[in-house]
């Protein structure tokens, strides 16, 4: 149990930009908060038309959702499209089916344009139940996702080591190294002139003009304050008695040959 890491095998020190704390108090046009890939794409589109920008980070580059999911690249979403079907209508399901396809071109694309070395690879996607009762569900699914104009079919090859019972495919997915990706992104933004304030927890956020926002030993006045944080930290009352506990994980370990059990 010694060498046991709850650690993702994302990080790797090597490539990460150079790390800057906020010192002192500032004033820009746009502030963002959070570094992860939300905030730092949010920088890189807004870059070429706002004069002065900054982001700050609790802990580093990447270290929350960002760097710890399994790196998917993919149109699948947590809520199924039979079920924003039915509560949004078809135009609806499409529109999202749109937007998430939309959002990975562009990681494509600035990986291309940037040149980001961040083991980007086209894979197809499944999703599949070991279940027979799941089936009917999936069988929903798949309808849904190809009313929402997805290219879905069904299929019997899932490249596991299980017995799977129904089984939807999904092509032109991709998956790639999340924190080289960030740290690439970071890159350009810094190439820009734009400081990433890493060790800044924001403690308050007053709206107005302008907005102020608190760290811990700083403030920051900004015209406009974008929260790219995988929890909202503004109005934290009214958010976060909505937002769901749940977690889920891919653990990696190494077993003996001889195991038995």
């Amino acid at each position: 149990m010694e060498n046991i890491k709850n650690v993702p095998i994302w990080f790797d020190n090597k490539y990460k930009p150079e790390q800057i704390n906020l010192r002192k108090n500032i004033e820009v046009e746009v502030l963002i908060i959070g570094a992860g890939i939300s905030g730092l794409t949010t920088a890189f589109l807004l870059k070429d038309i706002v004069k002065k920008m900054a982001i700050v980070e609790m802990n580093s580059i990447g270290s929350g959702e960002t760097g710890h999911t399994t790196a998917h690249i993919t149109e699948l979403l947590d809520n199924r499209y039979y079920e924003i079907k039915k509560d949004f209508g078809k135009e609806k399901a499409i529109l999202v089916a749109e937007s998430v396809k939309k959002s990975m071109n562009l990681i494509e694309d600035i990986i291309k344009k940037e040149k980001i070395e961040c083991d980007f690879k086209k894979i197809p996607a499944f999703l599949y139940s070991e279940k027979n009762e799941e089936k009917d569900e999936l069988k929903k699914e798949l309808q849904a996702m190809r009313d929402a104009k997805m290219q879905a079919e069904l299929t019997n090859n899932v490249p596991i080591p299980i017995q799977t019972k129904f089984a939807i495919r999904i092509n032109n997915q991709a998956q790639f190294n999340p924190i080289k990706y960030s740290y690439g992104l970071a890159k350009c933004i810094k190439n820009c002139k734009i400081e990433i304030y890493e060790n800044t927890k924001v403690i308050e956020i007053k709206d107005g003009e302008p907005c102020i926002v608190k760290t811990e030993n700083y403030e920051i006045k900004a015209e406009a304050v974008i929260v790219a944080s995988h929890n909202p930290i503004s109005n934290w009352a009214a958010i976060q008695t909505k937002i769901a506990a749940y977690r889920t994980y891919s653990i990696g370990i190494e077993i003996e040959k001889n195991i038995k059990g």
